[in-house]
């Protein structure tokens, strides 16, 4: 087992990613090298605080599980994260969130959807009209669907 609290275990041409903690919603990224989850635990990085579910992206390639459901100046979500998808090369994450402090202007105190991006490290809301204006009513994530 890892620091980090999961376990890699070859069976034949199958690995098993073992994480050890709840894991909601896991969604391999198509070229297999990244697993989006969401997950309750705390010893999944160091500084998670905030009793409330996260979105994790575990490396295969590098083992390592970094959080993604955090704002820009790298404070924690206040309130709960689920529902991720990954870009096909895991550049880029997708989840709801009803925390509202994930980016500036999140007033409309409804479910959103923020994006991450894994090389740059900036989260965004993309569900907001042309305008910037936050959504007037819940909404939740069907697929990731790759930019044609």
């Amino acid at each position: 087992m890892s620091g980090n609290g999961y376990e890699q275990v070859a069976i034949g041409k199958f690995v098993l990613i073992c994480i050890l903690a709840a894991a909601l919603y896991p969604v391999l990224s198509a070229n297999k090298r990244f697993i989006a989850f969401a997950s309750r635990a705390t010893s999944l990085v160091p500084d998670d605080t905030n009793r409330s579910i996260d979105i994790f992206v575990h490396d295969r390639q590098t083992g390592e599980i970094s959080r993604v459901s955090i704002a820009n100046d790298g404070s924690e979500g206040n309130n709960h994260s689920m529902e991720p998808d990954i870009s096909a090369d895991g550049h880029a994450v997708v989840f709801t969130s009803n925390a509202e402090n994930l980016v500036g202007n999140d007033a409309n105190q409804k479910t959103d959807i923020f994006m991450h991006n894994q090389q740059t490290g900036e989260i965004r809301r993309i569900s907001e009209n042309n305008l910037g204006a936050c959504s007037s009513g819940g909404i939740f994530i069907h697929e990731l669907v790759p930019e044609q």
